[in-house]
């Protein structure tokens, strides 16, 4: 039970009784860190002992204890569970001194302590090697006379919150995020930390790819809201609504994604000089500094640190714009335009991409090429030629290749600048021909595999499709998974994945 004043550590007196353990969340190990208090009166002392309630304290009811055990999981790559013998430790000074194995208790102890090791180790996931504490207490065998479980018998002891712990934590996959914030205040607070807890993510290389999804409902509002794709406990994936603190959009196509954030620039419609920035680690939203002119943005992309804003304007005359945005020092700047492209075509950001680190801007029947570390534009004939798409607004970019799903020929096909030729991904002729009859489609780089969303009917779907490149160049497709994942007549203005 957690107490953060003098009455909680009081309450928990009278819930639990005395003698008293209270445990500090922090380097509480071998003995150290924990303090008993023997009655009301002993409180005061031992929370100071342990250094105040700024150090995060916790109570837990005294139960004298017949054997100290322990049991080892191991969970495989392909979900095989195995549990090792119950061993029973005995300490010296609070420190494991010898490990008796196998322990020496009934086979029904035995086998209600590897029955709780695998409950808590499958509240967790990933491949991993996970140890549970537990206590025999005094009564345990009369308890278990009474009832076959007596659960109430074995104690899961605490975990220290020093590095180790928090490099397990760190491996909890998102998806269970939302569990492990129940188990308490601190718990939600560290996996909401993008200084701490996500920091260290990042370290461990844990990250994991996110989708996030900007849809309408068609029927009822023009309102654009984010939904996140989560993965249910059966495997199974669904759209869920982002949390609240996410504001609606009136324009999130004008969104690229980096690392963990979403950056938003603009409008689609009408001119501003708005920009805001979107963790999707707290799902907090936080201003950025505004456009130097005010511009009606219709393509964002992302190159080495720096956020390439197009679109137009309507200071002297009507032009085409570019403006840059450097993420780390916050500063916006101009960059030069093709002289030919100053003049509005409202419908080319639909066939723009970024590819190979450089910008690919289809317009009036020639494709232009922004290479940013020259600050220099040329023209691609090639990628004009047969099978190009009148536009990417379906199309992604993985490995450097151009995928773009063309629902017209039921084939996704795929443009690598390097070879300067368009392909038919082979492998997908059975998905690609059952949803024919989508009403829209988007596509995007989901870990070095490509995404797939789709509308049919009521339903939006989602699949993920891995790539392999063959000898020659042929590229193969597989589908990992293709899941009903929402039902609604939604429109869709924006597909992105983050890595969180």
């Amino acid at each position: 039970m957690e107490i953060n004043d003098i009455e909680g550590a009081e309450r928990a007196g009278e819930l639990f009784g005395y003698p008293l353990m209270i445990k500090s969340k922090r380097l509480a190990y071998d003995g150290r860190g924990n303090a008993v208090a023997n009655s009301q009166d002993a409180l005061s002392s031992a929370v100071t002992a342990l250094g105040g309630f700024s150090r995060g304290l916790y109570v837990e009811k005294w139960e004298p204890f017949i054997k100290e055990l322990a049991v080892i999981v191991a969970r495989g790559r392909d979900g095989s569970m195995v549990s090792y013998a119950v061993v029973e430790t005995v300490h010296r000074d609070n420190i494991c001194h010898i490990v008796k194995a196998p322990a020496d208790v009934p086979w029904k102890f035995n086998k209600l302590a590897t029955d709780v090791a695998q409950k808590a180790f499958d509240s967790l996931e990933g491949a991993e090697v996970f140890a549970v504490e537990l206590f025999l207490t005094e009564d345990g065998q009369a308890e278990d006379e009474k009832t076959s479980e007596a659960p109430s018998s074995l104690i899961i002891t605490s975990l220290p919150e020093d590095d180790v712990f928090i490099d397990i934590l760190a491996r909890v996959p998102r998806r269970s995020h939302v569990t492990l914030s129940l188990v308490s205040k601190h718990f939600g607070s560290l996996v909401a930390s993008p200084d701490l807890y996500y920091a260290r993510r990042s370290l461990l290389a844990c990250t994991e790819n996110c989708l996030y999804v900007a849809l309408f409902d068609i029927n009822t509002s023009s309102l654009y809201h984010w939904y996140i794709l989560c993965r249910k406990a059966n495997g199974s994936h669904c759209l869920v609504r982002a949390p609240s603190t996410i504001p609606f959009m009136y324009y999130p196509e004008s969104s690229v994604a980096v690392g963990s954030r979403i950056y938003v620039f603009g409008g689609v419609t009408n001119m501003t000089t708005n920009a805001f920035c979107m963790d999707c680690r707290s799902h907090t939203v936080t201003p950025l500094p505004s456009i130097p002119v005010a511009m009606i943005c219709k393509f964002v992309g992302f190159i080495d640190g720096k956020i390439y804003v197009i679109g137009y304007l309507y200071h002297d005359g009507t032009k085409n714009v570019m403006m840059v945005f450097d993420i780390e020092t916050q500063k916006w700047e101009h960059a030069m335009i093709k002289p030919e492209m100053e003049e509005p075509f409202r419908i080319w950001y639909k066939a723009c991409v970024v590819m190979a680190d450089k910008i690919y801007i289809k317009y009036r029947g020639r494709t232009y090429v922004y290479k940013p570390v020259e600050s220099k534009w040329e023209t691609n004939y090639m990628l004009m030629l047969n099978n190009c798409p009148p536009s990417v607004r379906n199309a992604s970019v993985v490995d450097d290749v151009l995928l773009y799903h063309d629902r017209s020929t039921y084939t996704l096909r795929a443009y690598d600048p390097n070879e300067k030729y368009w392909r038919v991904v082979e492998g997908l002729k059975e998905l690609l021909a059952k949803i024919s009859d989508s009403q829209w489609s988007r596509t995007v780089n989901y870990g070095g595999n490509m995404a797939l969303l789709f509308r049919r009917t009521s339903k939006i779907w989602c699949a993920e499709i891995s790539l392999e490149r063959l000898q020659g160049g042929q590229i193969w497709g597989k589908v990992e998974w293709c899941d009903h994942v929402l039902t609604g007549n939604f429109g869709i203005r924006k597909f992105l994945a983050v890595a969180v």
